[in-house]
């Protein structure tokens, strides 16, 4: 029921754990990772308490996804970067349904931190329990979210959305290139073509090559039937600057693909998107990884 709710809003499918772990946190519950289906049973005995819990946590998930969608720029579930992020969310969404643009902004950053950190990749169930407390503290005003320490990963070597780094980066493209259009001019519907294709989306430019798995190498680009993006690409002008910077590609690369240096394309674009994003991540006063380009480890569910 709850995840039908959420699935009708547009959002995609949530699946089912963190649906789970959010009845759980609403009913109070200090380890939702460990409890069972029987810590429901026992409460279903208890008159009215799981009823309450599933309504509960029903409007937390939507006040979840309001503020993924609307502060943090996650349109579509599938992009969340970690399960425990959005049970979270709704933990504090149930015990705060007007929070301060304070908390509201430290919300926002926790979650880009949190996300491109990798926090949540290895977490123990001591340390969730203690995010789960801390998050309650703070929805209660009585306490921060702790995110000193944290350290976003490095530009991503490699496009898997298995790994959070990678649905990190695609957030931020989404965000950073919000308008883009096609190779005639017509503006482009990212979002769309996302929930519509998933990761095939984002297409191959160069197909050989050692770096050829970089995220680099992808965009959401649409071409005519049969004209792979490769070749669309080498015959699009390249003074055409509003269109190549709709989607992030510098002269530079595209210089390199006339040359035939699908590498240089590669490399050249991976150096221009990694700085871009590194002062978006500074500007939310997050750390950063002295390497520039490092492993997409496949850390999510």
């Amino acid at each position: 029921m709850i995840q039908e709710s959420l699935s009708d809003v547009g959002y995609g499918n949530i699946p089912s754990t963190p649906v789970f772990q959010s009845v759980l946190a609403v009913m109070g519950e200090k380890d939702v990772q460990r409890a069972r289906w029987e810590v429901l049973a026992r409460r279903v005995k208890e008159k009215g308490q799981l009823d309450d819990a599933i309504a509960g946590t029903k409007l937390a998930l939507h006040r979840a996804v309001d503020f993924l969608r609307l502060e943090a720029g996650v349109p579509l579930a599938r992009l969340i970067p970690y399960n425990a992020q959005l049970m979270l969310l709704a933990a504090f969404f149930n015990l705060q349904n007007e929070p301060s643009p304070q908390q509201v902004g430290t919300l926002r950053r926790w979650f880009w931190s949190t996300s491109w950190s990798g926090f949540f990749a290895s977490a123990t169930t001591t340390q969730i329990k203690s995010a789960l407390q801390e998050m309650r503290n703070f929805a209660n005003g009585d306490g921060e979210l702790k995110l000193a320490g944290q350290i976003a990963r490095p530009f991503p070597n490699h496009f898997d959305l298995r790994s959070a780094r990678i649905r990190a980066f695609i957030l931020w493209d989404l965000r950073e290139f919000a308008t883009r259009y096609d190779l005639t001019g017509a503006p482009i519907d990212a979002v769309w073509e996302l929930a519509r294709s998933d990761s095939i989306a984002y297409r191959r430019v160069v197909t050989q090559g050692h770096s050829i798995s970089s995220p680099a190498n992808r965009l959401i680009l649409p071409t005519p039937s049969g004209v792979t993006l490769y070749r669309a690409l080498l015959d699009f002008p390249i003074e055409n600057e509003i269109i190549l910077e709709s989607h992030g590609i510098p002269q530079q690369a595209l210089s390199c693909l006339h040359d035939g240096n699908g590498e240089g394309f590669i490399r050249e674009r991976a150096a221009f998107l990694a700085d871009r994003e590194r002062v978006f991540i500074t500007g939310l006063g997050v750390k950063l990884s002295a390497e520039i380009i490092g492993e997409a480890d496949i850390d999510t569910e």
